[in-house]
């Protein structure tokens, strides 16, 4: 983690799922290797709505907040 990547950042929550998405989308990948077909059926769907849910709120932040600090910033 970067030193200037602080909890009282404003920028640790979006990291953070950064790293949750990173997670969640391996843990899909693992569920598409053959060897484990026996849990995809169980996991995978749970898996997927998750990681749908987390980028959707993710770009929800960044277009209405992020993005918005960012051009006050620039111009």
């Amino acid at each position: 983690m970067p030193d200037w990547l602080t909890p009282q950042s404003p920028l640790s929550i979006p990291f953070e799922e950064h790293v949750i998405g990173a997670d969640l989308a391996q843990s899909i990948l693992f569920l598409l290797e053959p060897e484990n077909a026996h849990l995809h059926q169980e996991f995978f769907k749970l898996l997927y709505d998750d990681y749908c849910r987390l980028l959707k709120m993710h770009i929800d932040k960044e277009d209405g907040c992020l993005f918005i600090m960012c051009e006050r910033v620039l111009t």
